[in-house]
């Protein structure tokens, strides 16, 4: 391993009072020059910052050879150090002196260019971003950051391997909107910017199977710019609907493999979930109605971006632009409708309608698919499902007398393909807390075997703070995925990675709030 014995120092184009002007203009949003902007929001590219020949290569040789650790969740995938502080001179000496130059020159530096009073805190990582890693769209807010930054260790980086750091325009809300700027990794280039209500970034997948993307990164900590009081609106959650009465019972028998209606096999599918409180059912429609199904969502599905992009990047059905006889509108009323919500109970003991628990003839809401005044049918247990034994048509005078008012749906078919990811952040863990207990109702349309190992999409579940996956849904074409939620635990669908290349699939994502905490009802 090789170790400079040369001194550190700030290439004297940035230590100029000509410079520091220009660096307070820029931050002031006034000016702009080759160093820095102020478009989206102040930032610098100081390029060539250190004059010591030789160092850059021994830094990066010192660098390959820590111990590095992987870190994936919901908002990065990549290979990451210890903070720099916990190295030590005998083993890495220039890690260090890089460490000791940062936290004096370049700090000083900084104070003096920005008018900015730092603190003696600067907090550095090493981080490594190889084929598929990236890191999507944050602010980087946390109390006492000042300015951020990355130096850069990439010699030769090409734009064409990815991973440029990207960097969002807001709206009035702050929220960010579309990239504005994108700046490419150079090696001993100096990326700085102040952390703030606005500073929106990201780093763009690397698309290189050989490269690797080195870089030493971190904060400079002051005093934290102040955060606004109405900032972030929170954004409205999909409209919940109470389940529809418009399923008949020919369309249940049409639809679902009658398999999961045979009452043996409902019994098998609920002692499975109350053990697990999740399950997987394969083959769950029809093999007619399925292919249907995909290849009209495939065809003449017309879909729209759903964002911001710092909470999620998928596609999502425009239901009002698809026709209504269509497979898509009859699969959609189906999973809104009193008969999805009994058959649910009957596979997860959940009390999610008030007839489920019954072990006899049970009567529900099904009712005919055009409006019959008083008549509805009733599912029985005992019913033949290949269809030619119906259930009884029989009078009822009560009006929803089987409708339990306490169970609310959202749903909405969601395309995805490479770039689409969702992320938890804390606006949607407050949601998710108020809606209480909840089953999640996943129906995959696509993919089919050939769906690339590693690509992404799956769907993760993990608990308020903490790291630790706690479920991993694969999607798999014709697929039910159903998963019982406490309210402080999340779901988000990876970042669908280059390994997906031109593949996609499409799942209709329900959720039914209203069912109480099984270990509430007791003997029940």
């Amino acid at each position: 391993m090789k170790v400079s014995s040369d001194a550190l120092h700030i290439n004297p184009t940035y230590l100029t009072e000509e410079f520091s002007s220009k660096f307070k203009s820029v931050l002031q949003s006034t000016e702009a020059d080759d160093a820095g902007s102020c478009e989206p929001f102040p930032h610098f590219a100081l390029k060539n910052f250190i004059e010591a020949d030789g160092f850059m290569e021994c830094l990066r040789e010192e660098l390959s050879l820590v111990e590095w650790h992987r870190k994936e969740n919901d908002l990065y995938s990549l290979s990451q150090t210890a903070d720099l502080a916990s190295f030590g001179p005998a083993r890495c000496p220039n890690l260090c002196k890089f460490r000791e130059f940062m936290k004096t020159s370049v700090r000083d530096w900084l104070m003096r260019a920005s008018g900015v009073e730092l603190n003696e805190t600067v907090a550095m990582t090493g981080s490594n971003y190889s084929f598929t890693d990236c890191l999507l769209p944050h602010d980087d807010e946390l109390e006492g950051r000042r300015f951020a930054f990355v130096f850069y260790l990439t010699p030769g980086w090409k734009q064409q391997y990815g991973g440029d750091l990207k960097l969002f325009k807001t709206d009035e809300n702050y929220r960010p909107v579309e990239v504005g700027t994108s700046l490419t990794p150079e090696e001993n280039c100096m990326t700085l910017f102040e952390v703030s209500p606005k500073s929106w970034h990201c780093v763009a997948e690397v698309l290189s199977e050989t490269e690797k993307r080195m870089s030493i990164n971190g904060w400079f900590h002051g005093q934290s710019l102040p955060r606004p009081t109405a900032l972030l609106i929170p954004q409205l959650s999909l409209p919940k609907i109470k389940p529809s009465h418009n399923v008949t019972y020919e369309e249940v028998l049409a639809w679902i493999n009658p398999e999961y209606l045979a009452p043996d096999q409902q019994a098998e599918i609920r002692e499975t979930f109350e053990s697990e409180s999740q399950i997987i059912l394969v083959n769950f429609l029809k093999t007619d109605k399925y292919e249907e199904m995909r290849r009209d969502l495939l065809e003449s599905g017309k879909f729209k971006s759903c964002g911001p992009p710092n909470k999620q990047r998928y596609e999502t059905l425009l239901e009002a632009d698809n026709v209504s006889e269509s497979a898509i509108a009859t699969c959609l009323r189906l999973f809104r409708s009193e008969a999805i919500c009994l058959l649910l109970s009957q596979w997860t003991g959940l009390d999610l309608h008030p007839l489920a628990n019954q072990q006899q003839t049970i009567t529900s809401s099904i009712s005919e698919s055009e409006p019959q005044p008083s008549k509805k049918r009733k599912l029985s247990s005992s019913a033949n499902v290949d269809g030619e034994d119906h259930p009884e048509i029989g009078a009822s005078t009560s009006d929803n007398a089987d409708v339990n008012d306490n169970v609310l749906i959202t749903s909405e078919i969601r395309r995805f393909s490479h770039g689409s990811y969702s992320v938890v952040d804390d606006e949607i863990a407050l949601d998710s807390e108020a809606q209480g207990f909840c089953l999640d109702a996943q129906m995959f349309f696509g993919p089919d075997n050939s769906w690339p190992k590693n690509s992404g999409g799956t769907t993760s579940y993990i608990a308020k703070d903490d790291e630790e996956e706690l479920l991993s849904v694969e999607p798999r074409g014709n697929s039910l995925a159903l998963v019982f939620r406490e309210p402080d635990v999340f779901s988000f669908v990876k970042f669908v990675n280059a390994r997906a290349a031109d593949h996609v699939f499409h799942s209709l994502t329900a959720a039914y709030f209203g069912p109480d905490d099984p270990e509430d009802q007791g003997d029940e």
